[in-house]
Parts: structure tokens; sequence; C-alpha cells
């Protein structure tokens, strides 16, 4: 039984997509930590922001109200929510997905708005994205600043 116990802890220790905790605000809820290392595939927060560093090298930051999915270093799925995406050289090809669209990042800095009325919102700052209608093989477009 003891064994069956380590295995579930070290399992929920080492599952999940790690990154650094940059910065988060004082009001965030859930209550993360200031700093540190995490491990999770479900991020959401009901207050506040957070920014974030995957081990890809891609800085995000995530302001509330926000549902997402890590999938990866190089993949996350923002069910609804806002979302900045610094991604540099070593993260290109980085793929944020919502609900209607994909977004796959040609080296930038781009921000995503998914809302639960089924619409979402796509700015590049610096750089270029090509996206893609969820189901769509072909690019629909190329954004770029």
């Amino acid at each position: 039984m003891a064994l069956l116990g380590i295995a579930w802890l070290w399992f929920h220790q080492t599952s999940g997509v790690a990154f650094d905790i940059v910065s988060v605000s004082s009001d965030a809820v859930p209550d993360w930590r200031k700093e540190g290392r995490m491990r999770t595939n479900d991020l959401r927060m009901t207050r506040g922001t957070m920014q974030l560093r995957l081990s890809s090298g891609v800085t995000m930051d995530v302001s509330a109200p926000i549902e997402m999915k890590l999938i990866d270093s190089m993949h996350v799925r923002v069910i609804s929510g806002r979302v900045t995406a610094d991604v540099g050289d070593r993260g290109k090809g980085f793929v944020i997905e919502t609900p209607q669209t994909r977004i796959v990042d040609l080296g930038t800095k781009f921000g995503v708005d998914a809302s639960d009325s089924a619409h979402t919102d796509v700015v590049v700052f610096e750089g270029q994205v090509e996206l893609y209608e969820k189901g769509v093989a072909e690019r629909v477009a190329l954004l770029n600043k």
C-alpha cells in the first residue's frame, strides 16, 4: 500500500509541463508561488496576472480569467482568456490553439484573446504568425508587423 502511495506522489510531481514562474501579481487566484518551477497541464486563474517561461524559451503573459492547457513546451491550448507570447528565436513553430483557431508562430511576439462567444482575436506586435481555422489544413492568413 505504501508503494502505491509513493508511485502516486511521484507521478503527480513529474507529470505535466514544466515552466518557471517569472512574476505573478499579488491578487492572483489561485495563489501561485511568486517564483519557482511548476509542473501542470491545466492552468486556471480567476484573478490576477502571471508571467511564465516554458523550457522552449517561450515567455507568456497570462491574464485572468483564463483557462488553458499546456500540451508541451511548444504547444498550448487556450480554452478562454488572454495570453501574450514572446517566442524569440528558439521557439519558432510555437503553437497556440483556441476553440476556433490554430496560431503558428514564425518568430515573434503576439497576443491571443479567446472568448466564450466562439471568437478569437490575434494581434501581432512584431514578426509573423500563420492562422489556421480549426479543421482546415490550409493557412487562412499570414499576419505580420
